[in-house]
């Protein structure tokens, strides 16, 4: 699956890609929609607002982690 998100009016596309063909609606969202929201400069706390209830799940804690 892939997913291209394009913004002309800032030059910028973000292409999302996975060779899997098992996804899970699940899967979809960790692995291809939250990853091209924030690559496109959403904040994760609106992401995360958008996808999961309060005190569910926390992206900054996971971006946190995440960086090298």
């Amino acid at each position: 699956m892939k997913i291209i998100l394009e913004q002309p009016s800032y030059k910028k596309v973000v292409t999302i890609e996975t060779e899997a063909d098992d996804l899970t609606i699940t899967d979809i969202r960790d692995e291809l929609l939250i990853p091209a929201l924030l690559a496109l400069g959403f904040h994760p706390q609106n992401v995360q607002d958008l996808f999961f209830d309060e005190g569910e799940f926390s992206l900054e804690d996971k971006c946190e982690r995440d960086e090298p």
